[in-house]
């Protein structure tokens, strides 16, 4: 399913495994669990507990995006579709005081996994099941969250238009919106390789 964010993802994703080469002197790593999806798994890991890993594409261009996808946005469509991949770790780059968005700052995120035993259908699933429990939230696919033991949040991309929100575990906090659609999110990323 190439489009407009095709070449924005691959250079991402190129990105992200360059960059952990560079800065770590190794592959990304991630956190061993079973059932794994081994086939992003890379032999070779010596440290207990985790495994190297790297993006693959989805078997025979087969795409598993389920019936659910018609109520989500092209662009969300086309970042899923991309490729499999398991968990990217990130931060925002915010200014950390006198922002709206100051409370992101230094905050660490996670990709959730795209894979043939997490896939994109089960996201729009349950990101369809819990907009019908809670109306006045947005539809939005979950695109990560938080991973560094703060206050939960998460990263959403609204359905309608693709556009980034972050939603607090408080479900009385209203979604602060970021003004930024994937394709522009995805190039100010800072990757984050430690655990």
């Amino acid at each position: 399913m190439p489009g407009t964010l095709s070449p924005i993802m691959r250079d991402f994703l190129i990105r992200f495994q360059q960059t952990a080469i560079k800065e770590t002197g190794r592959r990304p790593l991630t956190f061993a669990r079973a059932p794994m999806d081994e086939k992003l798994v890379l032999a070779g890991c010596q440290r207990p507990g985790y495994v190297f890993w790297q993006p693959i594409a989805w078997k025979d261009d087969r795409v598993p995006l389920g019936e659910n996808a018609k109520h989500f946005h092209p662009s969300i469509l086309e970042y899923v579709s991309m490729c499999q991949m398991l968990e990217i770790r990130f931060r925002l780059q915010v200014a950390p005081v006198n922002s709206p968005l100051s409370f992101l700052h230094g905050r660490v995120f996670e990709t959730c996994r795209n894979t043939e035993l997490s896939p994109p259908a089960r996201a729009f699933d349950e990101a369809l099941l819990y907009h019908r429990e809670h109306p006045d939230m947005p539809l939005a696919y979950t695109m990560a969250a938080t991973s560094d033991g703060g206050a939960p949040l998460l990263v959403m991309l609204r359905a309608e238009d693709g556009q980034m929100f972050v939603q607090r575990a408080d479900r009385e906090a209203q979604p602060v919106y970021c003004k930024l659609t994937i394709d522009r999110l995805l190039p100010k990323l800072q990757f984050v390789y430690d655990f």
